[in-house]
């Protein structure tokens, strides 16, 4: 399952691919590569009624039945609209797999989905679970350190703990990043923890000078794919000027205009330049003659 899991990661299970290889249940098991494949359409009604009826279908407990279940589930807490039944069916779902997953692949990833389903508002009326999503991200810390859930885990237990907006819990969060960090110097989310950091440290800790700095770290590191450039060096740029570091700010100033062609952070940022008695670099001029760009 693996196998069809990553090839559809874009689409039910989006921003989990990096993870999924920790299961690794035989591909073809349960008869479900049609599920599957409309999992990869976003057909998630579909999906569900094809996992539903495998489930069905199989020896409660066994690996066919396992992935059906966690199919069924995924597809409850994904699809469109978001339904009270659904998300509360899910969780039970994900409670029963955990509940026989110990020592089986399926763990982890029944943990962490479960974990995002508590800590996310999905239908009005719903309320995040932070309890629940911390013990769940905290178990596959301590009973999955071979998974590499392990890294996405530490970073939404922190972000659990930062969006209480408790200046203690936000403290403590950026410790334990940081000891994160260290113990796995190399992980391929290093640079998205930083930025939680820098998160931190603007709201709730209101610390400009150390969220500028932790942003600029974060890019040091290579930013994740996806991150929209100039509103992140905007936002290193005011926070560096709000914090009195100036040359900070003029550098990110700067970059948004000779870095970034056709953002409306640029002229701003030429105000803010002369503000701060520094002659701007030129706009970009997409119909200059001598502009590869205008000249087509």
């Amino acid at each position: 399952m693996n196998r069809r899991l990553k090839r559809t990661g874009t689409g039910l299970l989006a921003g989990l691919s990096l993870w999924l290889a920790s299961w690794s249940a035989p591909a073809g098991q349960g008869g479900l590569d049609t599920a599957w494949q409309e999992v990869g359409y976003l057909n998630y009604k579909k999906s569900a009624s094809l996992f539903e009826k495998a489930a069905k279908q199989s020896e409660p407990g066994s690996d066919a039945w396992i992935e059906a279940t966690l199919g069924l589930a995924a597809c409850l807490q994904h699809r469109q609209p978001d339904l009270q039944q659904d998300k509360e069916r899910a969780a039970e779902l994900y409670d029963r797999l955990i509940e026989i997953g110990a020592g089986k692949p399926v763990l982890p990833l029944a943990l962490m989905l479960r974990a995002r389903l508590a800590d996310q508002l999905d239908y009005y009326g719903d309320q995040v679970d932070p309890k629940t999503a911390l013990v769940c991200y905290d178990r596959i810390i301590a009973e999955c350190p071979d998974s590499p859930l392990i890294h996405p885990a530490a970073l939404f237990r922190a972000q659990v703990l930062i969006n209480s907006m408790d200046k203690t819990k936000a403290s403590g969060a950026i410790d334990w990043l940081r000891q994160w960090q260290a113990k796995y110097p190399a992980n391929p989310l290093t640079s998205m923890q930083q930025m939680l950091i820098a998160k931190a440290y603007k709201y709730p800790l209101q610390q400009p000078e150390k969220a500028a700095t932790a942003y600029v770290a974060a890019e040091e590191m290579g930013l994740p794919q996806g991150v929209v450039v100039d509103n992140y060096y905007w936002r290193v740029a005011n926070l560096a000027q709000q914090a009195g570091d100036t040359k900070t700010a003029i550098r990110y100033y700067e970059r948004i205009i000779t870095e970034v062609k056709r953002t409306g952070f640029a002229y701003e940022a030429q105000l803010r330049l002369k503000a701060l008695g520094v002659t701007p670099p030129p706009l970009f001029n997409p119909f200059a003659a001598d502009n590869q760009e205008g000249s087509k």
